[in-house]
């Protein structure tokens, strides 16, 4: 033990540490990589995040239990125009909002996401401004009118030597009637079309247009007889003819318009007789009445 301090006491010590073969194993750890496969990976992300499909949301997981769709449009409501989104983008944010609880409340009635009229313009509503270099034209221009005070004076009526003046005019409105409004129901709606349809309907019988085609028609007919009965006509042969010809060319015209008038006729009819099915259809199934409109038809 003595001998042994001495050696490393001494300058031996040196020597016999540069003596060991020391190799790069002894001061380093070699293992495998650390290494998590793709499914694994993809398993552990499903469970941390969540990711929105873009397949579409069926109806029935947007809407209340047995509860159909309500079409505002439909009814007669005014609805603005939304916003143009792609429908995989709709998709995305309907399975996203159905995650959140309770997700049914971002839907409207329709199963659409509940959001505001597109407030963009198509037009601008204030004109361009113009630079000094650019040439304003005449018609354009604006002038400075300095503000009148409104004089109230009493009625009469102006005459040809009266001066120019102030007049008021009143006008007594006893009552309204609306083709259309926003709260106006589906039965509503039914019946201002049917009342349009309705005057319509008088208005093309007051005319009696394809009644005067057809009158028109049976009196071409008529002339082109007359002019074939050679006892009746005086006239040479080829004036005759020629006539004649005339004749039936108007006679193809006149039927043509004859026709398309009372297919017009028809078609108005036929229009009527469905809408006021669809109201006797839309009374009976919500059982009550809000329009005191009523059609009889009489051949």
């Amino acid at each position: 033990m003595q001998d042994e301090e001495e050696l490393l006491d001494g300058g031996d010590a040196e020597h016999l540490l540069l003596g060991l073969d020391h190799a790069a194993e002894d001061f380093v750890a070699v293992r495998p990589a650390d290494y998590e496969s793709v499914h694994i990976r993809l398993q552990m992300e499903k469970e941390l995040l969540f990711i929105p499909s873009t397949l579409t949301v069926p109806m029935y997981k947007k809407l209340p239990e047995n509860v159909q769709p309500r079409y505002l449009e439909d009814e007669g409501l005014y609805i603005g125009a939304r916003l143009e989104v792609p429908r995989t983008n709709q998709n995305i944010m309907e399975n996203r909002l159905l995650m959140q609880e309770p997700g049914r409340r971002w839907f409207g009635d329709d199963g659409r996401i509940l959001a505001l009229p597109n407030p963009i313009k198509p037009f601008p509503s204030r004109p361009p401004m113009l630079t000094q270099k650019q040439d304003i034209k005449a018609e354009l221009e604006t002038l400075y009118k300095k503000a009148v005070k409104y004089i109230h004076r009493s009625q009469h009526l102006i005459g040809s030597g009266d001066p120019p003046g102030n007049f008021q005019l009143d006008i007594d409105i006893s009552g309204l009637i609306f083709t259309h409004h926003p709260c106006f129901s589906r039965e509503h709606v039914l019946a201002a079309k049917l009342a349009q349809l309705y005057d319509q309907y008088l208005a093309r019988r007051q005319r009696h247009k394809a009644q005067f085609l057809t009158d028109k028609l049976q009196a071409l007919r008529n002339a082109v007889h007359m002019g074939l009965n050679p006892a009746k006509t005086p006239k040479s042969l080829e004036t005759t003819q020629k006539t004649i010809n005339e004749y039936k060319s108007e006679i193809r015209q006149t039927r043509k318009l004859r026709d398309a008038e009372q297919e017009k006729d028809r078609t108005l009819l036929k229009t009527i007789i469905k809408v006021w099915k669809e109201m006797k259809s839309l009374r009976e199934f919500q059982r009550f009445t809000n329009t005191p409109l009523k059609l009889v038809l009489r051949k």
